[in-house]
């Protein structure tokens, strides 16, 4: 299961808690995050979960939580730890494509499915099958916090002040600050399950409303997810003070599906 933060919520810090009493069984700190971007997937090495921590319950069921920010675990090998610790901060390290904590629930040594607390079919979840009948793994609390929600939606936002190497980097760029002199004024949108024909648009727009960049693209195929951004560089004068707004806006059919917005304020 991947729980998913926003990039801005990820820098803030977004703790990563103990789903169960147990013991700390091993972990591995110090991998910097976005390393499959930054030096490609051969740098992983056997090193796909990135910064890590394995919990053994008192019933055997273990638990592995993977890419976490370096630097922030919070638990040794072997320390008792009790359901709801945080054992450390939400990261981007090891094979991973966007912020998020990986979870893989085992018990006697086999993956389980934490939807249905069953064994995986042929090692893979199936869709659709989360929290069926009354096997499920997770607790009323989990049931009733988490929304289990799979609809196309924009997924991640914000103002960025220099250009990615790619979209799908955007979350990576540095975080505008509001500087008038920063090296450019962006806004990206992550869209996560857009569909064949969905439309994506992303717009920037002036203290005035005049819009100052815009993109509309159609999407291709149906895909896990897909980034768009769109700005300009920093004039030489700077850019005026006051209110820019970001938008991204997903539309289905000429209908408008999810819409976020974003302002920055420019010194």
């Amino acid at each position: 299961v991947d729980l998913r933060v926003r990039a801005a919520a990820m820098r803030a810090g977004v703790a990563v808690l103990a789903p169960f009493s147990g013991r700390v069984l091993r972990l591995r700190d110090g991998e910097p995050d976005a390393l499959m971007r930054e030096k490609g997937k051969e740098a992983l090495a056997g090193k796909d979960c990135g910064n890590g921590v394995v919990m053994v319950a008192d019933d055997g069921d273990e638990v592995q939580m993977c890419h976490l920010r370096s630097g922030s675990i919070r638990v040794t090998a072997g320390q008792r730890v009790a359901a709801g610790d945080v054992v450390g901060l939400v990261g981007q390290s090891g094979r991973s494509a966007f912020p998020h904590v990986h979870m893989t629930l085992r018990r006697a040594g086999a993956p389980v499915d934490p939807g249905r607390g069953a064994a995986l079919a042929g090692g893979v979840c199936t869709p659709g099958a989360a929290l069926v009948g009354d096997q499920t793994a997770w607790s009323a609390a989990a049931r009733k916090a988490l929304p289990f929600d799979v609809r196309t939606r924009i997924v991640d936002w914000g103002f960025i002040a220099a250009p990615p190497a790619r979209p799908q980097d955007a979350d990576l760029a540095p975080p505008h600050d509001g500087s008038a002199r920063a090296p450019a004024l962006l806004f990206y949108g992550f869209f996560g399950g857009p569909q064949t024909g969905d439309v994506m648009r992303v717009r920037l727009l002036g203290p005035d409303g005049a819009v100052l960049a815009q993109s509309e693209d159609v999407q291709a195929k149906d895909q896990a997810q897909a980034a768009r951004y769109v700005g300009k560089r920093t004039p030489p004068s700077g850019w005026p003070a006051g209110r820019y707004q970001g938008e991204a806006t997903l539309l289905r059919g000429g209908r408008e599906i999810d819409r976020r917005t974003e302002t920055l304020s420019v010194r």
